[in-house]
């Protein structure tokens, strides 16, 4: 390893140009000088880019159009490595715009890599309103029960946050990129970081190494106060941390062989049981009969768009047609039957 590694700090961004801005800042503060950014920009319509490039002329932007996401991104930033022949033993650093870190942040991360090989490293957190410990970047998902569970235990980690995430490049190439369009936010990075400690790499965290979170700016979590539709649509969303397809795909690729099957019946169980039961429960007659019904055509369109791809080709071609279809007639029929 050279004595100055160069470090790849790959941010993806999404209209959020004050946001960003904020963390460009904070960026050229670091005492550590030899780092270059990599800025993933989504499809921003406010001139998120130039802003960034008039504070950092030399950053690489790399354009999208607004569907890449969270996993999409980030795959974006692992083909840009590729494609630049990056050295592997550089450094590759993912990080949120919305975070804060002190000026040392970096240097303190390359040196606490220096006694680690094949490792993973995560910042963890604390948050930006309250100044307490939250979020440790380090997790024990635990496939009974289908939680993920907050440790600073690292014997206990089998998952990371890649919310701040350092590993040489090699080392991150070496896991093979991310799923977009199987997983293309939420739950990413858990896939990402499981198949990494699967491949032999160490999952790491280290106290001093830490960023400032602004947890208000994350993803749709409180769905409590929402119409059905709304709610469902808000859970089908790919912004929801509870997106059924997302975690459908997750379990296939990363639950153990053997318990898979039971698994995934019992993830479903859950779902269709919060979907029509504990939030239909106050509905009744015509109007719980109305909204079951545009649920069920909601989740039939959702799965044959965003499915897992495990049906045959040819038979998702058949369904797309046949099914909506019989849907929309079933619907039209009812509502004849009622008016």
């Amino acid at each position: 390893m050279t004595s100055s590694p160069q470090i790849y700090i790959l941010l993806p961004v999404h209209n959020r140009c004050k946001i960003t801005s904020d963390f460009i800042k904070c960026l050229k503060k670091q005492t550590y000088r030899n780092y270059h950014l990599v800025l993933i920009d989504d499809g921003s319509t406010d001139r998120t880019s130039e802003t960034v490039l008039d504070l950092l002329p030399d950053a690489t932007i790399i354009r999208g159009k607004g569907n890449w996401w969270w996993g999409g991104s980030l795959q974006q930033g692992h083909n840009w490595l590729v494609q630049e022949r990056v050295p592997a033993e550089d450094y590759v650093l993912v990080m949120n715009d919305d975070t804060e870190f002190e000026a040392d942040f970096l240097e303190t991360g390359l040196s606490i890599m220096k006694d680690h090989r094949r490792t993973l490293l995560t910042a963890t957190g604390y948050n930006l309103t309250t100044g307490q410990p939250q979020d440790p970047g380090g997790y024990k998902f635990a496939w009974k029960d289908l939680v993920c569970y907050e440790t600073h235990d690292v014997s206990e980690i089998n998952c990371l946050s890649t919310r701040g995430m350092l590993a040489t490049v090699g080392d991150f190439l070496s896991v093979g990129g991310f799923y977009p369009r199987l997983i293309p936010h939420y739950l990413s990075d858990l896939e990402f970081t499981m198949r990494a400690q699967e491949r032999g790499l160490k999952l790491m965290l280290h106290s001093d190494f830490k960023i400032g979170i602004d947890f208000d700016k994350t993803g749709n979590r409180d769905l409590s106060n929402e119409t059905y539709i709304q709610y469902l649509l808000k859970n089908f969303s790919r912004r929801a941390a509870m997106n059924p397809i997302a975690w459908t795909n997750f379990i296939i690729l990363r639950c153990p062989k053997e318990i898979k099957v039971k698994t995934l019946f019992k993830f479903w169980t859950l779902v269709l049981n919060r979907l029509f039961f504990v939030r239909s429960i106050s509905l009744i007659g015509h109007r719980f009969i109305v909204q079951s019904i545009s649920s069920i055509k909601i989740i039939v369109s959702f799965v044959i768009r965003q499915g897992v791809r495990l049906i045959p080709f040819g038979m998702q071609q058949r369904m797309k047609k046949v099914v909506p279809a019989a849907i929309k007639r079933r619907l039209r029929k009812y509502h004849d039957n009622v008016h």
